[in-house]
């Protein structure tokens, strides 16, 4: 069965009430909600951002990612400057959801749209099944435009939900496709000009020291204890998701 047909074979429920949390516990912190349209006032580019958010259904759809990230610290104009570029290069827009309906919607919407889904899906443990599946499932169209990558890891209630998921508070950026609002930990624009690393969410000492070396290839520094004496990754690993066997 190709990756089309997973959708194409998938019930669309009729109502889209409820979700399936994610297996990371909630926090305290309490998140910024930005309109896009204040971004705009002050000449931050949203043209890019929008063609993407244009192409998705409008409820239960979220954007995260560098992506997400890269745009809202141009708001922050006195600190983009001393952020490296390798920061803000953008190799792909992350798309979140609400529910398995509301996948089933993105996945046809971006097949009607003119996107073909790689064959070469990533398969790992569903938080939310239990099961085999392809829980990173990427879409392209074209050479000049990002490819989308749809995560099934887990699904989330809100923006904010998504945003508190995050492991580092530099990943705490969220676009609300549907409101047009941005939201964010309001440490994470600090601590992502200061290319500092903070733990938000505990994880697997094993996946954390994944995630530490991936964004210190991108120039961030360790700042928590958290970080300290992690083991090295093993060649081949991937930690990148919790449910996913090394």
């Amino acid at each position: 069965m190709g990756f089309a047909d997973i959708f194409k074979n998938l019930t669309l429920p009729a109502v889209q009430q409820t979700y399936t949390d994610c297996t990371r516990p909630r926090t305290k912190t309490v998140y910024a909600r930005v309109p896009a349209a204040d971004f705009e006032k002050r000449g931050v580019e949203m043209f890019a951002l929008e063609h993407v958010a244009r192409t998705l259904p409008q409820v239960g759809v979220y954007l995260g990612g560098g992506f997400v990230a890269a745009t809202v610290m141009r708001m922050f104009g006195s600190g983009i400057e001393t952020v490296p570029a390798k920061h803000h290069v953008v190799s792909d827009v992350d798309v979140f959801v609400q529910s398995e309906g509301v996948c089933t919607m993105v996945g046809n919407r971006l097949l009607a749209e003119g996107y073909v889904i790689d064959d070469k899906a990533e398969m790992c443990l569903s938080e939310v099944s239990d099961k085999l599946e392809p829980s990173v499932l990427t879409f392209r169209r074209g050479a000049r435009e990002w490819p989308i990558q749809l995560i099934r890891i887990a699904y989330y209630e809100s923006a904010e939900h998504l945003a508190d998921s995050f492991d580092f508070t530099v990943c705490q950026f969220v676009y609300d496709v549907g409101t047009r609002e941005f939201v964010f930990n309001p440490m994470a624009p600090l601590d992502y000009e200061a290319h500092r690393l903070v733990v938000h969410q505990e994880e697997s000492a094993f996946r954390r020291a994944g995630r530490l070396a991936k964004y210190e290839r991108k120039g961030f520094k360790a700042c928590d204890r958290r970080l300290v004496g992690l083991p090295k990754v093993p060649p081949g690993a991937t930690p990148e998701y919790p449910s996913r066997k090394p």
